[in-house]
């Protein structure tokens, strides 16, 4: 399973803009395969 990471500047835990499945992790959005 690939995962791909985009580091972001946040501060919170929400739901990545674009990619309704990946979630916010501490400032990194850790995004699954759909």
């Amino acid at each position: 399973m690939k995962w791909d990471v985009a580091f972001v500047h946040v501060n919170f835990i929400g739901k990545h803009p674009r990619e309704p499945h990946c979630i916010d992790d501490y400032s990194i959005y850790i995004c699954c395969p759909a």
